[in-house]
């Protein structure tokens, strides 16, 4: 019989031993949880940033300005891609992001404002977006504005309605508690640099607008007394002198010339031999009217900011300082102190026509021909 056939032992196996394998795999196993570490520490910590930290970054610009009407129906991507092309942020995806973790369910307000382009996102969300609490605005009058320009200022500032400042403003009621016994406070509102928090009661701003006035004013009436009893001997208290003020503001596009303006017109208001008599002749006026009370002249209905024939010839317009002598029923702006001092001190001259000759300025004439003159160069171009 043969021998029978052995079994063959198998190769010792290759396989890396434990002690091998090992090092290597807790190796990666450290990197692999450091990697998630330092991604996790890091989203956590741009998500602090994006919360805390963005919120109050100031704005890509340097103070510019930017009017932007939003409908109400605007989300926070809209929201963000239009501030985006405006220049007023320089990430739209930052911004929404933060503004859908901060307020998901965000929509505009439904407003025409002006937003600047170096505020921080929590100053532009206050601003434009419902829920985000009241902001403080800054916002500069300027001499000459009327209540209506103001209360569209100030809306556009968000600092009140505009339609409720028009309704504080000619308030009889309001008007007698502070003080005013006019028909609106026209003239008196007093054109100055506010700090106001948003959506501030209107009465309120009518209130302290007022007062300035009357802070600011007291000195030239405490310097003027003796000419101003003067001028009431005459027969025109203050509020003729802030009325005719007002006008003075409107004409005079510089201030070098508003005493000379004060003067042409109170030359036209005394003068026996003027014709007209006492027609001031000042096309703010007739602007006013349409403005203030354009239900009154049928010719109004035609206004869009120029006047026309149609507007100078209406009589049934009271402010139509054309149709009708002396001062109008009250003032047509809010001048500032200059201008109330150029009508208390007016420039002693015989000029009783000016006409405009460009860059804001005048030429003045004595009488109607050389007036007529000027008129053909400087406005006909003949």
């Amino acid at each position: 019989m043969g021998e029978r056939a052995r079994p063959r032992r198998r190769a010792p196996s290759k396989r890396s031993s434990p002690t091998a394998k090992g090092p290597r795999a807790k190796a990666a196993f450290r990197a692999l949880t450091s990697l998630v570490f330092v991604l996790s520490f890091g989203a956590l910590l741009s998500f602090v940033y994006l919360l805390t930290v963005y919120p109050h970054t100031e704005g890509p610009g340097e103070g510019a300005s930017v009017r932007l009407e939003w409908t109400g129906e605007e989300d926070h991507r809209i929201i963000a891609e239009r501030l985006y092309e405006h220049g007023l942020i320089d990430s739209p995806f930052r911004f929404s992001l933060w503004l859908r973790i901060r307020s998901p369910e965000a929509r505009a307000k439904p407003i025409d404002i002006i937003l600047h382009d170096d505020l921080s996102p929590a100053d532009l969300a206050m601003r434009i977006l419902e829920g985000f609490g009241d902001f403080r605005v800054r916002v500069t009058i300027p001499e000459g504005l009327n209540r209506f320009d103001i209360a569209r200022r100030l809306e556009s500032f968000g600092a009140t309605r505009a339609e409720d400042f028009i309704r504080a403003t000619e308030d009889r009621a309001f008007l007698q508690s502070i003080g005013l016994e006019e028909t609106t406070a026209e003239g008196y509102l007093f054109p100055d640099t506010y700090q106001l928090l948003s959506d501030t009661d209107a009465e309120r701003i009518v209130r302290r607008m007022v007062r300035t006035f009357r802070v600011r004013t007291s000195k030239i009436l405490e310097e003027e007394a003796e000419t101003l009893r003067a001028f009431e001997a005459e027969g025109y208290g203050f509020h003729q002198l802030v009325i005719l003020a007002s006008i003075v503001e409107k004409e005079a596009a510089v201030r070098e010339e508003q005493r000379r303006i004060a003067g042409v017109f109170w030359n036209r208001l005394r003068s026996e031999a003027f014709r007209p008599p006492q027609r001031l002749q000042a096309d703010p006026t007739v602007s006013y009217g349409c403005i203030g009370a354009p239900n009154l002249a049928p010719s109004c209905a035609e206004f869009r900011g120029a006047i026309t024939r149609a507007m100078l010839n209406d009589a049934a317009n009271p402010y139509n300082t054309y149709r009708h002598g002396g001062l109008p029923p009250g003032p047509i702006s809010n001048p500032g102190l200059a201008a109330l001092r150029a009508v208390i001190r007016p420039e002693r001259h015989n000029y009783f026509f000016f006409v405009a000759k460009g860059r804001g300025r005048h030429v003045f004439s004595e009488d109607l021909e050389t007036h007529q003159r000027a008129v053909d160069r400087y406005i006909r171009k003949k």
